[in-house]
């Protein structure tokens, strides 16, 4: 498999935190990113696409039952002041609390394959000045095919996570992709408009797909956005 270093955006299937939220908060001061509940009071980190939409409702847009769409804050801090680079390996802590923060888990899942989302390549965004992450992409590339595994932007409104998804598309064309995959579950419907504005199609639904998943992801919760049962994968494609 030959992975390409960018970003992906996926949508984490998992409940926000309920558990004690001062120690999260500071264990996201010591990894430089801030707790989802303190939203009002400084820069979230993204839920991994509001905690859970990292769009809204704290899940990041699925790609890969993690959740895939950028999600998070109103808009506040503009594309300009946050950096978007390519991941290193000295990211992989910050990033595997991030994901912990965001959404509960650093596992994604998509179509049986559980992905670790601290140890694919991707982008991040950086805010200037705080040195908080405001968005994340990753993905993985195979023969020529990439598949956007997560995406997450802490800032809504802001083009954080088009930012990142264009980097990813551009890491998919240099590493010889001709089309770019996502996964993203029946009840994303921001997930669904963010893709398909941006040149996605549908091209495949896997009824009944979370049931399998749930055996490799126990956590992934039986009723997902909008009170709506997860139960089907959708996977959107754009070609390159």
């Amino acid at each position: 498999m030959r992975q390409v270093a960018d970003l992906i955006l996926a949508r984490p299937l998992q409940r926000p935190h309920q558990d004690g939220t001062v120690v999260a908060q500071r264990e996201a001061d010591r990894a430089g990113v801030a707790h989802p509940r303190f939203a009002a009071l400084r820069l979230r980190t993204g839920a991994l696409i509001a905690p859970r939409l990292q769009i809204g409702r704290g899940y990041p847009l699925p790609a890969a039952h993690c959740s895939n769409v950028p999600a998070g804050r109103s808009p506040a801090n503009p594309l300009n002041e946050a950096e978007v680079r390519a991941l290193n390996p000295s990211d992989h802590d910050r990033v595997a609390a991030f994901c912990r923060l965001r959404w509960g888990s650093e596992r994604a899942v998509s179509r049986g394959r559980v992905f670790r989302i601290a140890e694919l390549p991707g982008f991040v965004a950086i805010s200037d000045g705080r040195d908080e992450i405001e968005g994340l992409v990753t993905y993985v590339a195979e023969d020529d095919r990439c598949e956007v595994v997560s995406l997450d932007a802490v800032e809504q409104g802001a083009g954080i996570g088009t930012a990142l998804l264009e980097r990813a598309l551009e890491a998919a064309r240099a590493a010889g992709c001709r089309q770019v995959q996502l996964v993203t579950t029946n009840d994303n419907m921001r997930a669904l408009r963010f893709y398909q504005r941006r040149g996605f199609r549908l091209v495949a639904l896997n009824p009944g797909a979370l049931e399998r998943s749930r055996e490799l992801k126990p956590e992934i919760p039986q009723i997902g956005l909008h009170g709506i049962p997860l139960s089907d994968e959708l996977v959107l494609a754009r070609d390159l």
